[in-house]
């Protein structure tokens, strides 16, 4: 398959399932076009069927993502105190360098 490359989303299955499905895969590619598939779909008249996959893969994805931020919740946590702090001495440093 010709597209860019995805992240590993850490589970086997699903969301690795669902993008492998042809349905799916036109987005994935670099050369990507929304008036041309949105052309093809409407001429090819299976829009209901198109719009539920994508409904469905869309939801799919949200719930890889709760799984994924669930999995990691401590690690994001982490990180934000750490951005706090970063922010804090930058702003710091920032209030030095000002003429007083």
């Amino acid at each position: 398959m010709e597209g860019r490359n995805m992240p590993d989303l850490g589970h086997t299955g699903s969301a690795k399932d669902m993008l492998g499905d042809e349905c799916y895969t036109d987005f994935l590619r670099d050369d990507f076009d929304v008036k041309t598939y949105t052309s093809q779909s409407i001429h090819q008249a299976v829009i209901a069927e198109q719009l539920a996959k994508l409904a469905q893969g869309i939801s799919q994805l949200d719930k890889e993502l709760h799984v994924q931020v669930v999995a990691r919740h401590e690690d994001l946590l982490a990180q934000a105190t750490g951005i706090e702090s970063l922010e804090g001495e930058l702003f710091k440093r920032f209030l030095s360098c000002l003429p007083r």
